[in-house]
Formats: C-alpha cells, sequence, structure tokens
C-alpha cells in the first residue's frame, strides 16, 4: 500500500536459493518513475531482510525474458498455419491432439505479444504468461552490507 501511494508498483517477486548456500536471490520487478522509487523499496526490504547487493537491470529488451504458454482450437484447415506461426516464431509445440494444441515461447515480452496477438485469429481458449526476468548483463551492484559477513555466514 505504502509503496503504490508513492507511485511504485511491483510487477512480480521471485525467489531462488542456490543448493547447500544461506544466501535467498530475490528479484522483485518494480515499475518506477525515478531513481527514489528504487532506494524506497530498497529501504523497506531492507527493514524486513537483510539486503545483501541490488543489480538494477532496467528495462532493454535484452535483458528481459518471459514464457507464454498458447492453447488453441485450430480446425483441420487452420493446423497447417498455426505451425508454421509456431516455427516462425521458434515456439515448440507441447500437446498436439485433434482438439487443441498448446504452443511455448521463451522470448522477449513484445515478442510474447505479438505471438499472442498473431495466434487469436486461431481460437485461442488460454494463454498463460510468467512473471517478466531480468538477467544482469554488465551489473551495477550497491553493496548494502559489509562482503565480511556473507563469508562468515552471518545474518542480520
Amino acid at each position: 500500500m505504502l509503496l503504490a501511494k508513492r507511485g511504485i508498483t511491483t510487477s512480480s517477486i521471485q525467489m531462488l536459493r542456490d543448493e547447500g548456500s544461506h544466501v535467498w536471490t530475490m528479484q522483485v520487478v518494480i515499475d518506477s518513475d525515478s531513481e527514489v522509487g528504487l532506494d524506497l523499496v530498497v529501504r523497506h526490504l531492507s527493514g524486513l531482510v537483510s539486503v545483501v547487493s541490488v543489480d538494477e537491470v532496467g528495462t532493454e529488451s535484452h535483458n528481459r525474458r518471459q514464457s507464454v504458454f498458447v492453447t488453441l482450437e485450430p480446425t483441420r484447415g487452420t493446423a497447417a498455419r498455426v505451425g508454421e506461426i509456431a516455427r516462425m516464431f521458434s515456439a515448440e509445440v507441447v500437446v498436439l491432439t485433434p482438439e487443441f494444441t498448446t504452443l511455448h515461447l521463451a522470448a522477449d515480452p513484445d515478442r510474447c505479444d505479438d505471438f499472442v496477438s498473431v495466434l487469436e485469429a486461431y481460437n485461442v481458449t488460454d494463454v498463460d504468461r510468467s512473471a517478466i526476468s531480468g538477467t544482469v548483463t554488465r551489473p551495477r551492484a550497491r553493496s548494502l552490507a559489509p562482503a565480511d559477513s556473507l563469508a562468515s555466514g552471518e545474518s542480520g
């Protein structure tokens, strides 16, 4: 609530723990008009958990990925065209039955949107999207905790 009042929206939160590690990676996707928004989120998270570092990914398309599953009911006359569209987008056919087909695409979110838009003409019955993930190609990490506290296993 507090973040929404300041014009900051949270699109997704994903957590991952490397096997054998005591450190969790949390990916929080926010939409904010300013750097102040990021600092506010970091301050709020620091009050809840030990924030070790923050990597700003940005919105460059080469950093973002999404998965989309599209289920549709093509007719006999359109099944071949649906296959061509899947190949054109480098999507995979996950399920293929006489009743329905499910396709999967992992790509930039804009490409996923285009994929779904093109398929809408072929009796789409369901679209499932994952959260948008980002990767850091040139990390700009801001250390928020002493590095030696990580090595000793301290948390705080």
